[in-house]
């Protein structure tokens, strides 16, 4: 498919920043999340708010999930290193933003060995600087993406497969039609969810499973007849990302369904092997992650040209799930959005009745930009840091 229209233009004078601040938050939940990679006591997140030298202001967020403490490191770094980095943003070539803040951030990352949190940064900026964009010409973020949209299917994300009846219930009496369970915890309870699969939904749903790299060929081995029999609407990130691709070839063999993955591949030959080859049909980046709004442009555009399918993988607040939205109405409005269904107060509180759900589906914001400005007296309880930089 192609996009409905191209990108706007934003002419050719050139805009800086003037002024970031940063909110590292942190929202305590009232009972842990757990996962693969551990538990989690709370839900944190950063925003990223920009301003220009007419006082035009755009939002992002910087992915900041693990390790649990992780995100205050994130903000520290950011107000550290982004007053030298954004000297060579030009916020009127909106996408190049990303490649331009990466680039400068490159030595640091390589002597730090801090890639994955330069992305980050980048990425959060970048959504940011578009919103930005897009507020200025007074059109929604989706239509500065190129797109038409206004209405996009959900699915319910990160539920725990160990309880899976109960949270299946719970997603459908909140609208959902389509579900994703986690599993990678033991051969033994993964097995059992995956033969569950067909009991636990209705003739107009379906059901998907994520392993969070934490599978191994012999264990895919040892599940292949039950995955064969259940047909999950996909299998994602079944494999470690690093894994080799005859290895991967061979899980895709066993598996015998759609396999997804893309929200820890970290550069456009990695995105370009998963689209040109035969393992991944459908490929899941991360705009708050890697890329930002500016690369995962790009890479939902030519995947699309590969006739395969662009799903955002999202897991973070209200906000960047509204960025992630846009995104997907503007590249593959088809789609479906991840929406993470565990304790999240950072996710209501930031994106409110925005993106409600009605028959799996959702209404994406026609007001310019994000089509929300989060105020801050609205989250401050949550506030664990506050950085300013003021680059006037």
């Amino acid at each position: 498919m192609q996009v409905e229209t191209e990108p706007l233009a934003t002419g050719h004078q050139q805009g800086k920043i003037s002024l970031v601040q940063l909110y590292c938050l942190r929202y305590p939940l009232a009972h842990p999340i757990k996962t693969v990679m551990g538990e989690w006591a709370s839900r944190p997140a950063i925003l990223v708010r920009v301003e220009d030298q007419d006082g035009a202001f755009g939002w992002g967020e910087i992915w900041c999930n693990f390790p649990p403490h992780g995100a205050e490191y994130r903000t520290r770094l950011a107000a550290l290193t982004l007053k030298k980095a954004l000297e060579v943003v030009d916020i009127c070539r909106p996408f190049e933003t990303f490649r331009k803040l990466r680039n400068r951030l490159h030595i640091l990352s390589l002597q730090a060995g801090e890639t994955g949190p330069a992305d980050a940064i980048a990425s959060g900026v970048d959504i940011a600087v578009h919103d930005l964009i897009a507020r200025k010409n007074g059109v929604s973020l989706t239509r500065h993406l190129g797109g038409n949209t206004q209405v996009i299917k959900v699915y319910a994300s990160g539920m725990d497969s160990r309880d899976r009846e109960r949270l299946v219930d719970q997603a459908r009496e909140s609208g959902f039609k389509t579900f994703k369970l986690r599993v990678g915890f033991g051969l033994e309870s993964d097995l059992a969810a995956i033969r569950s699969l067909n009991e636990l939904i209705h003739d107009d749903e379906s059901i998907a499973l994520d392993a969070n790299q934490s599978w191994s060929v012999e264990a895919i081995n040892s599940m292949s007849n039950a995955l064969h029999q259940a047909r999950p609407a996909w299998v994602e990130e079944p494999l470690p990302v690093d894994s080799s691709a005859s290895v991967w070839s061979e899980a895709a063999r066993l598996i015998g369904c759609p396999v997804s993955g893309g929200e820890n591949m970290r550069s456009h030959s990695e995105f370009d092997e998963a689209i040109c080859g035969s393992v991944f049909q459908i490929i899941q980046p991360d705009i708050c992650k890697w890329g930002g709004l500016s690369e995962v442009h790009s890479i939902a555009r030519r995947t699309a040209d590969a006739g395969k399918q662009y799903l955002p993988h999202f897991l973070g607040s209200g906000l960047g799930l509204v960025a992630s939205a846009h995104m997907l109405a503007a590249l593959n409005p088809s789609g479906m959005l991840e929406t993470d269904v565990n304790e999240n107060g950072l996710r209501e509180l930031l994106a409110g009745d925005v993106l409600k759900i009605d028959d799996g589906r959702v209404r994406i914001p026609s007001s310019a930009g994000l089509g929300i400005a989060p105020e801050r007296e609205t989250f401050r309880q949550y506030e664990t840091i506050y950085e300013e930089i003021n680059l006037t």
